[in-house]
């Protein structure tokens, strides 16, 4: 999405002005697809120039590595929550809201 923009004002380049669920969209389809949906993954999955269809050894890879590192994302969630949870806590009422110290 973004890598395929040529912008130079820094607003609305890369992936500035965009909602936050488009971006996602690219990672959540690898992400959930290939293990959910063979059938609509391989209606899209082919070489940008050949129009070969993804084979099948790479499918069957995509998914013996789809539960690679869910422990260190996990973790990252955590996190994140813990973070989120200290930014409510100590928020004062009236303070801005976009500012961080």
């Amino acid at each position: 999405q973004h890598v395929l923009t040529v912008q130079n004002e820094s607003a609305v380049s890369g992936i500035n002005g965009i909602e936050w669920d488009a971006i996602e969209v690219a990672s959540q389809f690898m992400e959930y697809w290939p293990e959910e949906d063979k059938h609509t993954l391989y209606s899209c999955a082919r070489h940008h120039s050949t129009g070969e269809p993804l084979p099948q050894n790479t499918y069957e890879q995509l998914r013996k590595e789809h539960g690679f590192r869910q422990a260190t994302m996990l973790n990252w969630q955590i996190y994140f929550g813990t973070v989120d949870l200290r930014l409510h806590e100590s928020f004062a009422k009236g303070e801005n809201t976009s500012a961080i110290e």
